[in-house]
């Protein structure tokens, strides 16, 4: 299984192939100019990636190294964009990096069902390889509840 080509190419292979992919953390990259960050996370959803936000963005945990991560995260949330959340964790534990603090972050903006959703439910289903629950939810974000 050789992958080339671009990111949206990969994910259609791999999907084509039988495999899941997760998209990680896509609000802390940088994009090439000319290139609408939500936009682009539209496209990798429409191939069927899933799209996983860092729990620590929606506290500004990533400001210095990605100014723009905070507010890219709150749009995904916007705009249905968010599939699973977590804390991108290589190690030791990082302060400042909670998976309870984005779970309040959330819900302090009345999107306690999307937390609810992408931290409890689609990371079992994810692991399950089961995409549509049995329950109705589908692992994909809920629409906003603004």
């Amino acid at each position: 299984f050789d992958l080339a080509g671009s990111h949206e190419e990969v994910a259609r292979e791999a999907l084509d192939a039988g495999r899941g992919i997760v998209i990680a953390h896509p609000e802390r990259y940088r994009y090439l100019p000319g290139v609408e960050p939500l936009e682009q996370m539209e496209r990798w959803r429409e191939i069927g990636a899933l799209l996983q936000v860092n729990a620590g963005s929606f506290s500004g945990h990533y400001a210095r190294s990605n100014p723009g991560a905070e507010a890219l995260a709150w749009s995904m949330v916007g705009r249905g964009l968010v599939d699973l959340v977590s804390t991108d964790h290589h190690g030791t534990r990082r302060v400042g990096v909670s998976l309870l603090a984005a779970f309040e972050a959330l819900a302090h903006r009345g999107e306690v069902a999307l937390a609810e959703q992408v931290m409890a439910r689609a990371p079992g289903q994810v692991v399950r390889a089961d995409l549509s629950a049995a329950d109705g939810w589908a692992v994909s974000s809920p629409p906003a509840a603004g």
